[in-house]
This record gives C-alpha cells, structure tokens and sequence, in this order.
C-alpha cells in the first residue's frame, strides 16, 4: 500500500513539474492569467449587387447567441420576436420587411447598394469572438432574401460578403481568418 501511495505521489509531482504554466497574454486580463481577451477588429462588409434592384444588407456584432430579432414592416411598424432566430420565426413574420436585426445587438450597420454597384464598408470595434448576423433584404418587394449567422473563434476576424447574381439568386460569403 505504501508502495502505491508513494508511486500516486511521484507520479503527481513529476506531473506538476512538467505541467504547463500560464504566462501572461499580452493584451489578456492581467498577469499570469493565460487567459487571451479577444481584442476588437473591423468587421469588413462587401456587398457586391451587379443587378439594376436596390438591396440593403444589414450587419450586426452580437456577444453570444442571437436572443431575439426585431423586424421593420414596410407599412412602418416595429415588431419584437423573442427569443427567435430566423429559423424560428414563421414565414408571415418576415413578410414586407424592411430590417431584421438583433434585439441584443452590440453594434449594427446597414449598407444600402443600389444598383449595379460594389459597396465596400467596415463594423468597428468587433470583439474576434462575436457571433455576426446578416441579413439580405430586396428593397423593391420588400422581402428577406437570405440571413443567418457565422462565428469565428477567439483569435480570428470575420468577413461578410453579398453578392447578389440576379433577383432570385444571393450568394452570402463569409469567412474567418487569422487575425494579424
């Protein structure tokens, strides 16, 4: 028994000599944490629409999940869904919208491209652990075209891209990648 209480001992002390030890992040919440804090980034927006339609694009930073959505009616209502996403709402609720947006958004945009147009622009101050949420709506009829969400891990930076192909065809490109 002494045996196996001595070789349990060893065995952790050898481990506590060989473990990892946390040394400061620079930029992390202080010293010996090991803790990285996400620092804040531009968000970068491109919206490329070659067609004659107007389209708006809005862009939104949310720290965590997306909790609810409120959503503007063409008629100028205002209406709250919580909590919903857009996959939880039914499809009446998005129709004759003019923005859908997070109701626990920490920062939003909205990029309007007319028309045969290439409309570049940037969300700053995102933290890199943010989730974005995006959503495509046609001006003309007033209608969501595509939205959703992406999350990137704590040390990358995310993208948005829309390119609108025709009326009926979005492509949504997003992308994560190595902060510098």
């Amino acid at each position: 028994m002494r045996r196996l209480a001595f070789a349990c001992c060893l065995a952790l002390l050898v481990a506590g000599c060989n473990a990892p030890v946390a040394e400061p992040t620079p930029g992390g919440p202080g010293p010996g944490s090991g803790t990285p804090t996400a620092q804040p980034t531009n968000l970068s927006i491109t919206v490329e629409n070659p067609t004659r339609g107007p389209y708006a694009v809005s862009v939104a930073v949310v720290p965590g999940a997306v909790e609810g959505l409120t959503v503007s009616y063409a008629d100028g209502t205002t209406r709250t869904y919580e909590p919903a996403t857009l996959a939880t709402l039914s499809p009446n609720a998005l129709d004759n919208v003019t923005d859908v947006r997070p109701t626990n958004a920490a920062a939003s945009t909205r990029v309007n491209a007319t028309g045969r147009e290439r409309v570049t622009s940037r969300l700053p101050g995102v933290t890199r652990n943010a989730t974005v949420f995006h959503a495509t709506i046609d001006r003309e009829d007033n209608s969501l075209v595509i939205g959703g969400t992406l999350e990137c891990a704590g040390t990358q930076q995310a993208g948005v891209s829309v390119e609108i192909v025709t009326e009926n065809e979005v492509i949504v490109g997003t992308n994560c990648r190595a902060a510098r």
